[in-house]
């Protein structure tokens, strides 16, 4: 029999949920249809179109090859209330890490914990098999072995699968400096979500991990929430690199600054020059805190907002040093 044969058994299979079953079991078994009628579902766009009524049937053929098995579990549109997909497969395949994954795939994510705990102990330790569960569910992270739970390399990797995994992590590794680091850069964006929220606070207040983190947020280019200043102890706002990497991501970081860096003519062109590069961080000119001394010289070259744009790093340097600027006629704000 030719597989194009196949095609009006395999329609009728896929209308009536019940037709697979009163197939011969020449023909249940036979690999070719069920290579075909399983090819023809993986494509099929209807909602109802799943592979549970090959499934309740258990024919040799698919029980007996781990191949046919990881396609039938590859789509599922649910079982009902009292099976349990572990009763499907039979025990030789549930070593079968292919098998598993797919297993895996169709359990529901709230139910990955309690699922995993009937797992082959060997796959527990299988980090390719145990990464798309801790995706899904980061409490899974908990069945991996002692080794696996303090090995740093893949706890970065589960941390970029899914970041909720700091949250189960024991104290030793949230602090961290690079667990911390992956941690706020693998957030997902949140306009008006701290990057250092749920971050202890003996990490949070390091240099090296401010500057880690706000680098990386440069770097990346993305909205990764928002960096606040204000969170920062206040010896972190006293210093210049970190507070200049601060107005660089959010220029309204710029008044919880010291009075000391509030005047320092670096940091307030970077935070207004941030402002008007940065469509997503914008801020009203009113909104910053600028200390009196630069906003008396600014106040002075107002003159500036009729002129025609220059170089917008020129232009503001020329502002805060009086310098004199080619009168063109710009629409810039300082």
């Amino acid at each position: 029999m030719k597989i194009n044969l196949y095609d009006d058994i395999i329609e009728k299979c896929n209308e009536d949920k019940t037709y697979f079953s009163t197939l011969s079991s020449d023909l249940k078994n036979n690999k070719n249809f069920l290579n075909a009628i399983l090819d023809s579902r993986a494509s099929d766009k209807r909602w109802y179109v799943g592979n549970e009524d090959i499934l309740r049937e258990r024919p040799d053929a698919i029980t007996e090859d781990p191949d046919l098995m990881v396609k039938v579990l590859g789509k599922l549109r649910g079982l009902e209330e009292e099976e349990r997909l572990d009763d499907f497969i039979p025990e030789a395949l549930k070593a079968n890490k292919a098998v598993m994954m797919a297993a895996a795939s169709q359990t529901e994510s709230s139910s990955l914990v309690s699922w995993l705990e009937g797992v082959d102990p060997e796959l527990l330790c299988d980090t390719e098999f145990m990464l798309p569960c801790i995706s899904r569910n980061s409490s899974a992270f908990n069945s991996l072995p002692y080794h696996l739970r303090n090995d740093k390399n893949f706890i970065v990797e589960c941390i970029q699968s899914n970041h909720e995994v700091y949250a189960v992590l024991p104290d030793a590794h949230k602090k961290d400096l690079d667990i911390a680091t992956e941690y706020a850069m693998s957030r997902p964006s949140a306009k008006h979500t701290s990057v250092l929220r749920g971050i202890p606070e003996e990490v949070t207040v390091r240099k090296d991990f401010i500057l880690a983190v706000t680098d990386r947020l440069l770097a990346d280019g993305k909205l990764r929430g928002v960096f606040y200043a204000e969170e920062l102890d206040p010896t972190l706002r006293c210093d210049s690199d970190v507070m200049l990497n601060a107005v660089k991501l959010f220029p309204r970081n710029l008044n919880f600054a010291s009075a000391k860096l509030r005047n320092d003519k670096d940091l307030v062109l970077t935070a207004l020059r941030a402002n008007a590069e940065n469509p997503y961080v914008r801020m009203e000119e009113s909104l910053f805190k600028i200390g009196p001394g630069l906003i008396a010289r600014i106040n002075e070259s107002q003159r500036l907002k009729s002129l025609e744009s220059i170089d917008l790093a020129e232009k503001m340097d020329a502002t805060l040093s009086h310098k004199d600027v080619p009168a063109k006629t710009a629409k810039l704000k300082i």
